[in-house]
Formats: C-alpha cells, structure tokens, sequence
C-alpha cells in the first residue's frame, strides 16, 4: 500500500533473512531477487544481502541460485 519501492525492497531482504534463517534458501533466493527489482538494481553494497546472497548461492551452487534469483526478480519470465 506504501508504494515506496524502497521499503518494499528492503520487506523483501528482510523475508529473504527470514527464509534463510528457516533453512529455506531457494526461497530467500527468490526474495533477494525480488527485493533486486524493486529497489532496480542489485545492491552489492548491503552487507544482509551479501551475506544473504553468499549463503543462498553456496547452498544451492550456481546454477539454482541463478534460477531462483530471476524468478523473483523476472517473475513473469
């Protein structure tokens, strides 16, 4: 209801910190990506995100990483 994209983003990494914290990393993965399209662009400066990001990527290796970031950041895709 905000329409601030920005703190939307900011939900978004903080449901991806809830995720991982459940162990549900391809979901956190998703949520990162979304958080990513909200705010447009990655944020390579936040260090939850990055380690967030670390955490997602060396759980599920690259490639499923990759596949669920762009669905949260893609959705439609």
């Amino acid at each position: 209801a905000t329409g601030e994209l920005p703190a939307l983003a900011q939900v978004a990494v903080d449901g991806a910190a809830l995720a991982a914290g459940r162990g549900q990393l391809r979901a956190s993965a998703v949520l990162l990506g979304a958080a990513a399209r909200l705010r447009g662009a990655d944020d390579r400066t936040d260090p939850l995100v990055r380690g967030l990001t670390d955490r997602a990527r060396a759980a599920l290796g690259e490639e499923r990483f990759a596949a669920a970031f762009g669905r949260g950041r893609d959705p439609l895709e």
